[in-house]
């Protein structure tokens, strides 16, 4: 209850001063964000239905708002007991008829000018919060109501922050010749923690992101990855999801790069192609020659590293999820619904026409070869 305003407060969890803390009832999980759950709330703050004046112990409380914020969240009903004094409420106008119910309540509720709003949440020790008693109760409930939002946008941003990821798929090819031996030594490659975290370093290599990565046990004095200038002030984090062979002596990687920047900072542009393809390709050739290569993986693995090809890179269209055409790989021809994916680098109409002109060839020569095939079998 208040006199002026909207009844909706801001209280931290289980600290009402109305009440007894009994437990917390996990609901689900709201689909809306944390900007989307206060536009919520500020459009039952500014309802008619939840002014502070309309709040009635039996037809109108906190319980009943409580209900309905759960409903407008969209997650699992709240127990009935949370809104048990509704049906107390239904049994006094059953028992006693609608009027004098009412004044039931009223006689259970303190009179208007013993009323006071319930403590608001203190969210800091500073001069600000201080002064907000100097103010009227209506400033000061709509002044910690901003100041709540904030507090709770200053912590959801927080929180995204330090959870930020971003999942990258990296194609490369073998370029050795395939015999059972090879095929046997690609596969243990692939299990090798070096040469994953090298795998790792190139990815972030080709993507001009910052980070030191220690690939080899004992690395000495010798230098392993150059950390790229000072366009990010803060490390990252990238992970191998998974490392599968691919067909084609191709190998397919799914990585995770996690990041606690600045919203301006993330998430970070994808890398032009060709040029991502070059600085992969040399960091992990690079690395493929440092003498710890030869100690730390099986016979043969520099020799097999020295040939890694970059065929997809970050942000693009996979190794078969794409057409290539006469651009090349790298202009892909997008189909189904990569078409809607903005994210991925569109040919141009040139390259597509001439594509389009070589697929219809190809359409004719074989059509030309079967009616061939055809004359040539009623001839006979």
């Amino acid at each position: 209850w208040c006199e002026d305003g909207p009844g909706v407060y801001m209280v931290h969890p289980g600290t009402s001063a109305l009440g007894t803390f009994v437990e917390r009832v996990p609901l689900g999980r709201t689909r809306f964000k944390p900007k989307e759950v206060l536009a919520i709330l500020q459009s039952m703050r500014k309802s008619t239905e939840w002014l502070g004046c309309e709040y009635n112990v039996l037809r109108r409380n906190c319980a009943h708002f409580s209900v309905e914020l759960v409903k407008r969240l969209r997650v699992n009903e709240a127990p009935k007991w949370v809104n048990s004094l509704a049906s107390v409420g239904d049994k006094l106008v059953n028992a006693l008829g609608q009027d004098e119910a009412e004044e039931a309540a009223e006689r259970a509720t303190p009179p208007l000018n013993q009323r006071l709003p319930p403590p608001m949440a203190m969210l800091d020790d500073d001069d600000e919060e201080a002064s907000l008693a100097s103010g009227s109760d209506l400033k000061m409930r709509e002044m910690a109501w901003q100041r709540s939002k904030d507090y709770v946008l200053e912590r959801a941003t927080a929180f995204e922050n330090s959870n930020r990821f971003l999942d990258l798929t990296v194609d490369f090819r073998w370029g050795s010749a395939s015999s059972d031996a090879q095929n046997k030594l690609k596969s243990t490659m692939l299990h090798v923690s070096s040469f994953r975290r090298a795998v790792v370093a190139s990815t972030l290599k080709g993507m001009r992101r910052k980070a030191n990565i220690e690939i080899f046990a004992d690395s000495d004095d010798e230098e392993e990855m150059e950390p790229e200038g000072d366009e990010h002030e803060q490390e990252e984090k990238m992970d191998i999801a998974w490392m599968k062979t691919w067909p084609g002596s191709m190998v397919r990687c799914k990585l995770r790069l996690q990041s606690a920047y600045d919203d301006e900072d993330w998430p970070p542009e994808m890398p032009d192609a060709k040029d991502f393809a070059a600085r992969f390709e040399t960091e992990i050739h690079r690395i493929g020659k440092l003498s710890l290569a030869n100690q730390e993986w099986p016979a043969g693995g520099t020799r097999l590293v020295s040939t890694v090809e970059c065929v997809s890179t970050p942000g693009k269209a996979a190794f078969g999820e794409r057409v290539e055409c006469a651009g090349g790989g790298y202009l892909e021809v997008v189909h189904g619904r990569g078409f809607e994916d903005s994210s991925i680098q569109r040919s141009t109409q040139n390259d597509i026409i001439i594509t389009k002109n070589r697929l219809q060839q190809l359409l004719d020569s074989t059509s030309t070869r079967q009616m061939a095939a055809q004359r040539a079998l009623r001839s006979r």
